[in-house]
């Protein structure tokens, strides 16, 4: 069994190469499915696992003459796939370390805005209650 689908893989490599459409449809037929459910599982998203799918088939077709048809199509998928899963995690994961330091630093800048809001509307306050004074209580100040 193992050589009649080694022998298939083969020859969908050698007609991928030439360009070939039908045979690229077999193989999108044949692994869509199981790309996108590797991603699913890895990226936790069907937004982001319809795109590495995506990515991994326009990657396919783009470097379709370089595909190595002892390693065959299954192989050169599944290493774009955990290519762009792993470049995709380590970008989310900067990205979600990046919007906390910059929210701790937004923290800060936060509280010395209140505090000078604050400040300002005490004083602000302050002064209208001066202003009610009688003068000669004024003068005491």
């Amino acid at each position: 069994m193992y050589k009649k689908d080694s022998h298939i893989d083969s020859n969908l490599v050698s007609r991928l190469s030439k360009g070939d459409q039908e045979a690229f449809a077999i193989v999108f037929d044949t692994y869509h499915r199981y790309l996108y459910v590797m991603a699913c599982r890895y990226l936790m998203s069907e937004e982001y696992a319809e795109d590495a799918v995506q990515h991994s088939f326009m990657r396919l077709w783009e470097n379709r003459k370089s595909i190595d048809p002892d390693k065959g199509v299954k192989n050169f998928l599944f290493t774009i796939l955990k290519n762009y899963v792993l470049n995709e995690i380590k970008r989310n994961n900067l990205a979600i370390q990046r919007n906390y330091e910059f929210s701790q630093f937004n923290d800060v800048i936060e509280q010395s805005f209140l505090k000078k809001l604050e400040d300002e509307d005490f004083r602000f306050h302050f002064f209208q209650l001066i202003d009610q004074l009688s003068p000669q209580r004024k003068q005491w100040l």
